[in-house]
């Protein structure tokens, strides 16, 4: 039966990332670029909606990076969780201003133990807007 639930959890959010991959925001003229460091802005420019864009890599292998966007300044949290919607690790919980921003994760808990392999949430959470995003984590 948890297998079972399990499997209805993944599937309800796979259904839900398909839905929302067309609701993708357009970017502006700021361009992304890939780098390990833990949060950073790209730019000067900032998006026209608040998005979170699929975790990179994905499947991963231990290590990942998480970018969205923020319209205005706004206070975020970015929380992974694991398929029962428990909140496994906080990656960011704080106020920032609008931009674009890029969150390093290394696949471990709060307490610095790696995850198991599996599906994974990671959720943006603002005021105003939650999204999640699923990922494979396999070592």
């Amino acid at each position: 039966m948890k297998h079972q639930m399990l499997f209805l959890l993944l599937l309800i959010s796979i259904i839900i990332h398909f839905i929302s991959c067309s609701s993708e925001p357009e970017l502006s003229s700021t361009s992304f670029s890939k780098d390990s460091g833990q949060e950073m802005i790209f730019g000067n420019d900032v998006p026209r909606k608040t998005f979170l864009y699929e975790p990179y890599p994905n499947p991963s292998n231990g290590w990942g990076e998480v970018n969205f966007g923020l319209p205005t300044s706004m206070y975020v949290n970015v929380i992974v969780q694991n398929p029962l919607g428990d909140n496994i690790r906080t990656l960011v919980s704080e106020n920032l201003e609008a931009g674009y921003y890029a969150v390093a994760w290394d696949g471990r808990d709060a307490s610095g133990n790696k995850f198991d392999n599996g599906f994974y949430f990671i959720s943006l959470y603002t005021s105003d807007f939650s999204q999640s995003k699923v990922v494979n984590l396999k070592r």
